[in-house]
């Protein structure tokens, strides 16, 4: 039986494995170009706190882009401009949940 709670997986961190969403540390490499941020508006069923998160379109699944993801590859790409691929390696869960964006050469 799907919850409240489980529907609503993009805007709230679940502290359960199922159901398995595609998330953005389960890709290989992302093409920097193939990215096409939307706003999603959502609500928190707990708190009923509405907020917006970003998401993006990649191979038929949709996955939402973490902020700290978007701060750190505007980082690296002001060093790295030529980059065109990376990586999202994800720790943590909940509010511990951290991203570490990794530059990745094309072909790896």
């Amino acid at each position: 039986m799907t919850t409240a709670k489980q529907n609503t997986f993009r805007s709230t961190v679940l502290e359960t494995e199922t159901p398995k969403f595609p998330s953005i540390e389960d890709i290989g490499s992302i093409e920097i170009d193939a990215i096409v941020l939307t706003d999603k508006h959502c609500t928190n069923n707990a708190t009923g706190e509405k907020f917006t998160v970003q998401e993006f379109e990649l191979d038929g699944y949709t996955y939402r882009m973490p902020k700290s993801v978007m701060i750190n590859l505007r980082a690296i790409l002001e060093k790295m401009s030529e980059l065109e691929y990376f990586s999202v390696i994800k720790s943590g869960v909940g509010k511990d949940t951290n991203y570490t964006v990794v530059p990745v050469q094309e072909g790896v």
